[in-house]
């Protein structure tokens, strides 16, 4: 399953996402949108097996550009693509029979959080800006 997993997020990148500006570490996508750095992160479910479809989650963060962050973050905020983009399902399974069908449903749900998060921005720096992490969007019982 290994090979399936690592195939299909070199040509996730290669074919879809650098076209659109994204670099790439490991299975994790960024690219710079001018005050602020987007990021898309596939994360394997621990509980993948080698007999059974590659499940996995689509994490999405932000990191503002010139903004410290606290010791103790990766990035000021983070959160799910099913948060973000409504109706998204939890998590996806990558097997022979869904590659090419996800090689087109990703990349489309990363642009659709990327339209969108410009919007949750302002709630978000806000909390920054107090030294406070957040979730992206910010859940309601964080608003002040």
């Amino acid at each position: 399953m290994q090979t399936i997993v690592k195939t299909f997020i070199n040509e996730l990148h290669k074919s879809k996402l650098k076209p659109q500006g994204f670099r790439k570490i490991r299975h994790r996508f960024y690219r710079n949108k001018d005050t602020y750095i987007e990021y898309f992160d596939i994360q394997g479910s621990s509980w993948n097996s080698s007999g059974s479809p590659w499940r996995f989650y689509l994490n999405t963060a932000i990191e503002f550009i010139g903004i410290p962050k606290r010791d103790s973050v990766r990035f000021h905020a983070e959160g799910r693509i099913e948060w973000i983009v409504k109706g998204t399902k939890p998590h996806f399974e990558l097997s022979a029979e869904t590659y090419e069908s996800l090689l087109i449903e990703v990349p489309l749900l990363i642009e659709k959080a990327s339209v969108l998060i410009p919007d949750l921005l302002p709630a978000v720096r806000q909390r920054v800006e107090k030294g406070l992490a957040s979730t992206l969007p910010i859940m309601s019982w964080m608003k002040e």
